[in-house]
């Protein structure tokens, strides 16, 4: 069996991706509507970021938490 390391891309050529991909929160009553809708009917939505203990994280973690998620009414959970 060979096991191959395959090297991170460079930080250049992950930021179109991240831009596609990313969503500006601005407070406003519909910031979570489109990841709601992609969590859909999951049962279980875990939650985590990379930093640990950022207080924009917690925020949103929190009115995420008390919404309910999708049409199938789920409850998401956080990962420490």
């Amino acid at each position: 069996m060979t096991i191959r390391a395959f090297p991170h891309p460079p930080p250049a050529a992950l930021l179109p991706a991240i831009q596609h991909e990313a969503r500006q929160l601005t407070g406003a009553p519909g910031d979570h509507d489109e990841l709601l809708d992609r969590i859909g009917s999951a049962r279980v939505v875990l939650l985590g970021e990379a930093t640990h203990g950022t207080h924009e994280f917690y925020r949103q973690r929190a009115v995420i938490t008390r919404t309910p998620c999708g049409t199938g009414g789920s409850r998401p959970g956080a990962s420490p």
